[in-house]
């Protein structure tokens, strides 16, 4: 079953994290891998590192996200940060850490806020 792209992002970002703390590389080795072939019981992603003899990455990706409600604000306080990380990123702003409770901004709004 092919992955969803909120399973591709999640992957990536984990990937890029890893690379960025440990300046290690990884490459996806294997999708949906089953780890017992009775139950059909899988895990999303292994990763291998490359050029290094590390142990292999068991990745399984998952939502904390109670219904379709929490799911849109979610998105949308995602969308919120990621404006904000842009916004930063031109202004030449490095090495930053945005913690915020959650807030409501109307979409017509947002880039305006961001700015």
């Amino acid at each position: 079953m092919p992955k969803e792209q909120w399973e591709e992002n999640a992957k990536n970002r984990f990937v890029t994290y890893i690379q960025q703390l440990h300046g290690q590389q990884y490459a996806v080795t294997g999708e949906n891998v089953v780890t017992n072939p009775l139950t059909r019981r899988d895990f999303d992603y292994e990763l291998t590192a490359i050029g290094d003899d590390l142990p292999v990455i068991a990745l399984e990706i998952f939502r904390i996200v109670g219904d379709e409600m929490d799911l849109g604000h979610h998105k949308a306080w995602n969308d919120i940060a990621f404006r904000l990380g842009n916004e930063l990123k031109e202004r030449g702003v490095t090495g930053y850490f945005i913690s915020t409770p959650h807030f409501y901004i109307p979409k017509s709004k947002l880039k305006q806020f961001a700015s």
